[in-house]
């Protein structure tokens, strides 16, 4: 029997693969992982399906999911007692199925299992490993364990197959021909060790530089691998910062909103107090006219009482108000006769002492008369005066009167037009009013600041509410953010340090992939050289 066609659809590496062995020796070849070891693996899943050891991996990777795979294996009988056939197998998740059709018929499951071992007298995956394969160990131990590989070939020869007897039979006897048996030179087989040899340590050297270049490619693509992750965390994290930059954001927003929100809602009630103070003043006057009202009120009050005290001064022209006036002229007379007669006594006789005497008592007597004079003059001067004051009394008290009378009608007047009773009520109303406008002047006041420079222009009331919708939106947003919404500052602290931590190992991990990288360009490992020498090998 030889297989004449093999189809695989989707088997390990192979989408669709068709093969078509020709008459006698076939060899596969290709480089490394390109499918070769596939081939001898589908013929062995045609013929015994699934298996538990490491290369029951059967589907292709990137095959699609819902679409089994399959292997259909053609073989063309060569002698007189073999019977050609067909077996296809499909594999699925859920299981496989096998059919089997050969000229009697078309078989499956259980008995085309059956038949399939009877046609290839191989019951057993192990037993057509053991004795229908030959790998590049056994081809390497054919001459010095050429009896085991004599038993292992004898151990498929049953009683009724002839045929296979036969080509052993035949096989032993071209292993002794090219082994040498029996000639006096070396057969062709030690000439193919020794070029197997020189071809072994090549292969080996270079396969260790492959093994070489595969750890620096494993290590670049572990440092790619790892580079990816630091850049995608670092890209997490720089979107979370931004995102924690945003709640900062959002945060002063409604916090500066909030601050409006107060501003003007302060605003609002400063504008109300205004406006219910601007109709509830004290007085019904302006606080100038009222000013001016109680300024004219008080000069009024105070002319009226001094009109008053100055009638209540009555005049008394009765009584004695002076001193009599003192005498004089006596005093005066006898000074000038006692000095006459002191003149004469001194002149006219010798009694000097006595004229002198005489004469100092009539100096004496001048001087008295001198001063009486003189404070009879006084005397006279002060009733002069007092006359004049009692008559300019008497005079003007009439006028003093009606200028009294005058005054209180002003006074009445300017009471009645003012809307109090007295002075006192005057000053108390007037005190509440200029309490009153400098309260009103403190709130107008506090809203012009309250309103900004240069004020608002729309309505304050619309301004608060606009402001308590901002705050209350920017609150909804950060709430949406959770965490970071919570406490964006201690969110953005930490992700500004994540990012500061992963641009540094960003930049470390750069660094080990352009020294892996380097070291995997670097590398003198040639994958085509090395497959040629183990192709070499094989046909050695």
């Amino acid at each position: 029997m030889r297989v004449i066609r093999l189809h695989l659809h989707d088997i390990q590496r192979h989408a669709d693969l068709e093969l078509r062995p020709a008459p006698g020796l076939t060899v596969v070849r290709g480089p490394n992982e390109s499918g070769k070891a596939a081939v001898r693996r589908a013929i062995e899943l045609a013929l015994y399906g699934r298996t538990g050891d490491p290369e029951a991996q059967v589907r292709r990777w990137q095959a699609p999911e819902r679409q089994p795979a399959s292997v259909e294996l053609d073989v063309e009988a060569d002698g007189d007692e073999e019977t050609s056939f067909r077996v296809t197998r499909t594999f699925a998740q859920g299981g496989g199925q096998v059919e089997l059709r050969t000229p009697d018929g078309q078989l499956e499951g259980d008995a085309a299992e059956r038949r399939l071992a009877e046609l290839t007298g191989l019951p057993t995956l192990a037993f057509f490993r053991s004795s229908a394969v030959l790998d590049h160990a056994d081809l390497a131990g054919l001459a010095r364990d050429d009896d085991a590989v004599r038993e292992r070939l004898a151990a498929t020869v049953s009683a009724g197959d002839r045929t296979f007897a036969r080509n052993l039979r035949d096989l032993a006897a071209q292993l002794a021909a090219i082994d040498g048996t029996g000639l006096p030179a070396p057969g062709p087989l030690a000439a193919a060790e020794a070029e197997v040899s020189r071809l072994e340590g090549e292969l080996a050297r270079g396969e260790e530089e492959l093994r070489q270049l595969r750890a620096g490619q494993e290590a670049l693509w572990a440092a790619q691998s790892e580079l990816a992750e630091v850049e995608a965390q670092l890209e997490s994290d720089r979107e979370l910062l931004a995102t924690s930059e945003e709640a900062v954001q959002l945060l002063s927003e409604q916090e500066e909103a909030e601050a409006r929100h107060e501003r003007f809602q302060r605003a609002v009630v400063v504008r109300e107090e205004i406006e219910k103070r601007e109709t509830t003043h004290p007085s019904t006057l302006p606080l100038t006219v009222l000013r001016d009202g109680t300024k004219r009120l008080r000069e009024l009050e105070k002319t009226i009482a001094d009109l008053t005290a100055e009638l209540g001064d009555e005049v008394t022209v009765s009584g004695e108000i002076m001193r009599p006036a003192p005498r004089w002229r006596p005093l005066a007379i006898a000074a000038i006769v006692l000095a006459v007669v002191g003149v004469g006594v001194a002149l006219l006789t010798t009694q000097h002492i006595v004229g002198g005497l005489v004469a100092v008592v009539a100096v004496i007597s001048a001087v008295l008369a001198i001063q009486r004079r003189r404070l009879a003059f006084d005397v006279n001067y002060q009733k002069h005066l007092r006359g004049e004051q009692v008559n300019r009394r008497l005079r003007g008290r009439s006028v003093i009167e009606e200028q009294l009378r005058q005054n209180q009608k002003a006074r009445e007047a300017q009471l009645a037009g003012l809307g109090v009773k007295d002075l006192a009520a005057c000053e108390g109303l007037l005190a509440e009013e200029e309490a009153h406008v400098a309260h009103l002047e403190e709130l107008r006041a506090e809203l012009a600041t309250l309103l900004g420079d240069p004020p608002v222009t729309e309505d304050v009331a619309v301004l608060r509410d606009r402001a308590a919708a901002e705050a209350e939106l920017r609150r909804h947003l950060l709430s949406q953010m959770g965490e970071i919404g919570k406490h964006p500052a201690g969110h953005r602290a930490r992700y500004d340090a994540a990012v500061a931590a992963g641009e540094l190992t960003q930049a470390r991990a750069r660094e080990t992939v352009a020294g892996a990288l380097g070291l995997v360009q670097g590398s003198p490992a040639d994958a085509d050289a090395v497959g040629a020498l183990a192709e070499q090998l094989a046909e050695a």
